[in-house]
């Protein structure tokens, strides 16, 4: 049976979503999908079963609460402190309304098996015994259709919710913004601009591209689904090149590998080049010096 607790938290779901809802209808639809709890492309394409569910690490964002909250004070964005509690809050219900769903299920699926082996076995006490299991399943089948409900409700009212909240690899861009779904980049020390600087990046833009161009693959169900694509630079060689010359280079002008990359190169230093170094020939000479002819 379903905690009395999780039961009580999802009638207040389904209480609290029924007064939004009032409130945005009475509100008109102007301003419906403006404020922090509007809509999300992400979230309603995953709601359809379009992809996946976003994963969000909440046990890590609760336990830097404090420094998030105030974070979300400093930035002034659509999202406050107080959005902040609530979508750990919601988080937390959620996870007992769906604690309770799979208890009920587990149950569910014991009661099932209970009446197919009454069902076969054609006894008299078989046939009081049956009409048990099914008032009691019946009284399951009713609370999941409360909790159920419940679910989804605060499902929406976490994800409108987080999706909006400032990513901290990227604090410009909110953890749901499609256009920088997920970013990778490479840095690299660069001693002589006392700077570390991007090397490459690559973004996943999701599924937007594909849907147009109609790419699709086959998952291990056997289901057609919309590919993600990434934007992003292999190796930008003349980065590379500076951060690996500036950060190995010895006193005398050799280079040192790094061990990675030895194999590759087959020395464990370079040594300064025979040839003469280049000469700039161009009209902008520095101040005091010639052209060459």
């Amino acid at each position: 049976m379903a905690a009395p607790r999780a039961l009580a938290a999802a009638r207040r779901a389904v209480a609290a979503a029924a007064a939004r809802g009032c409130r945005a209808a009475a509100g008109g639809g102007a301003g419906a999908g403006a404020g922090p709890a509007g809509r999300s492309r992400l979230y309603e394409q995953a709601r359809e079963g379009i992809i996946g569910r976003p994963q969000l690490d909440v046990a890590a964002l609760a336990a830097r609460a404090e420094e998030a909250a105030r974070d979300l004070e400093r930035r002034k964005g659509p999202l406050g402190p107080d959005d902040l509690r609530d979508v750990l809050a919601t988080w937390e219900r959620l996870g007992e309304v769906r604690e309770a769903i799979a208890r009920l299920e587990a149950e569910k699926v014991e009661v099932a098996l209970r009446v197919k082996a009454l069902l076969a076995s054609h006894t008299k006490e078989a046939a009081e015994t049956l009409a048990e299991q099914r008032a009691r399943g019946r009284r399951l089948r009713l609370q999941l259709q409360e909790l159920l409900p419940a679910e989804a409700a605060l499902e929406q009212r976490f994800y409108l919710k987080a999706l909006q909240l400032p990513n901290r690899s990227h604090p410009e861009a909110p953890l749901g913004d499609q256009s920088q779904a997920r970013v990778v980049e490479v840095v690299g020390e660069k001693p002589g601009s006392r700077r570390v600087k991007e090397i490459s990046s690559a973004s996943n833009c999701t599924d937007f591209q594909s849907r147009r161009l109609n790419i699709m693959y086959s998952d291990g169900a056997g289901r057609l689904r919309h590919a993600h694509t990434v934007n992003g630079t292999a190796c930008a060689v003349p980065r590379t090149l500076i951060a690996l010359l500036e950060c190995n280079q010895l006193p005398d002008g050799r280079v040192r590998v790094p061990p990675a990359l030895q194999p590759l190169v087959g020395s464990a230093v370079l040594a300064r080049p025979r040839a003469p170094l280049l000469r700039y020939v161009g009209p902008n000479q520095p101040k005091g010096a010639r052209a060459a002819p």
